[in-house]
This record gives C-alpha cells, sequence and structure tokens, in this order.
C-alpha cells in the first residue's frame, strides 16, 4: 500500500493550553479527523490530520482563523484522494513544565 501524500502545516497559539487545543479541534473537525497527537510538555503539540485533498486548503484556512499559522504555499490537486497534514502547533504561553492535576480522592 502507498504511503499517503504529506503536507506540513506550522501553527501558534497564544491561548491557555487547554483551549487552544480545544478551538483547534473545533477547527479540524468539519474538514478532516485528527488520527493522532502527542503533547511535547505545555509548549508543543503535534497533530497528524487525516483530510481530503481537495478540502487541504478550507482546514488550513479554518486553522488560521483561530491561531497564527505560517504560510501554506505547496500545491495540492483537488481530488478526492485522503492526504495526511502534520501540524506542529507551539504555546506561546507555555512553560516547558507540563504538569497534570490530579484530583483529591474522597476518603
Amino acid at each position: 500500500m502507498a504511503r499517503p501524500t504529506r503536507y506540513y502545516f506550522t501553527g501558534y497559539n497564544y491561548q491557555a493550553r487547554v483551549q487552544g487545543i480545544a478551538d483547534i479541534t473545533q477547527a479540524v473537525s468539519p474538514w478532516g479527523a485528527i488520527l493522532d497527537f502527542k503533547l511535547f510538555s505545555d509548549v508543543v503539540i503535534s497533530f497528524e490530520i487525516e483530510v481530503v485533498a481537495a478540502k487541504v486548503g478550507s482546514l488550513y484556512a479554518s486553522l488560521a482563523a483561530v491561531m497564527e499559522m505560517e504560510p501554506f504555499t505547496q500545491v495540492v490537486p483537488d481530488s478526492q484522494n485522503e492526504v495526511l497534514v502534520l501540524m506542529q502547533v507551539t504555546f506561546a504561553k507555555g512553560t516547558g513544565n507540563m504538569r497534570h492535576e490530579v484530583p483529591a480522592v474522597p476518603g
């Protein structure tokens, strides 16, 4: 099986990490599906997004509405083939020291 074509996005988010991830998820959902993500402390997250090639431009515009995006200049064919978008997002408010709050357990 051939590897799907890949496109690369880079974004910068100036919100709190949790809110930024929620906005990104909502921006992606009309155009594609998030297949995987990886958090690197609270500064960077990477996404693997599956989308139809003809919708890559719409996905980019939707993401650009919720965060700053580096210019995307690759030519994308107007086809119904599925492609992968690999996206890295940097959170400006990150400290590099991600902590997970653990709720107190009664008893």
